[in-house]
């Protein structure tokens, strides 16, 4: 029996100007899975997650999420930007952006002590809670935003190119994080992706996009030679010849 779908997003177009950056999209998610949008940059891929996520409105058709408008959805959403940008001279330290983040929840001290200890033994962070943020390693930094974005309760995860300005070892860790994170925690996580190394080690799906939706379903299923070549073009094997061995 197949599992209901999480989120259904049905003829989505966004236009801006007279460029339609994503064209007729049409897919659906299970709950408690795992699904790496794909494709280039420039590809409408993060257009689309901020319409799932209630920021950005579709020019024409529809996305509900548990049957709900993302806009009703969105404190059920956390979000971890492709980048995270802050001024190296202010000396803020871990704890007290943990703290500044949940200020607006109107948490007294003690509970947000006692969130902000849950979340981070949740990402696997130790000891950093009085580091500087410009004091931490990518991955670090990266797993604080990731507990930041999970600092009330979520069923949805998107993050926007996770890995970016990691290190190899870095990048694994995070994929490991999010894997658990799913399994222990039943999220639904959704990853905007322009790397195969993601698909075939961790999703449960894959979306294939480049304004238009060109593939969707299990990755060593869908990303044949073929796909990967509309995606990416003639010159994938210079970055992916690794992986498409993989297809015959």
């Amino acid at each position: 029996m197949s599992k209901e779908a999480f989120i259904t997003v049905k003829d989505v177009t966004k236009v801006y100007g007279d460029v339609a950056v994503v064209d007729k999209v049409s897919f659906s998610i299970n709950s408690g899975s795992v699904t790496t949008i794909l494709g280039p940059n420039g590809a409408g891929k993060s257009t689309l997650a901020k319409m799932m996520m209630g920021l950005v409105s579709p020019t024409r058709g529809t996305i509900s999420i548990n049957k709900k408008t993302p806009h009703k959805m969105r404190t059920t959403i956390g979000y971890v930007p492709q980048s995270f940008v802050f001024n190296s001279k202010i000396p803020i330290t871990v704890s007290e952006f943990m703290k500044l983040s949940l200020h607006i929840i109107g948490k007294h001290e003690r509970e947000k002590d006692e969130v902000i200890k849950k979340r981070f033994k949740d990402v696997g962070l130790t000891n950093v809670m009085n580091k500087k943020l410009y004091q931490l390693s990518g991955g670090q930094l990266q797993r604080v935003l990731i507990a930041r974005a999970l600092l009330t309760d979520k069923t949805l995860l998107i993050l926007d190119e996770p890995v970016a300005g990691i290190d190899i070892e870095g990048r694994k860790s995070i994929y490991e994080l999010l894997k658990d994170l799913n399994k222990n925690h039943n999220m639904t996580i959704v990853i905007i992706s322009h790397e195969l190394d993601v698909v075939f080690s961790y999703s449960d799906q894959v979306l294939c996009i480049n304004r238009r939706l060109l593939c969707h379903g299990k990755p060593q299923e869908t990303l044949t030679e073929d796909v990967i070549k509309k995606i990416y073009g003639v010159h994938h094997h210079a970055h992916y010849h690794h992986h498409c061995s993989n297809h015959s």
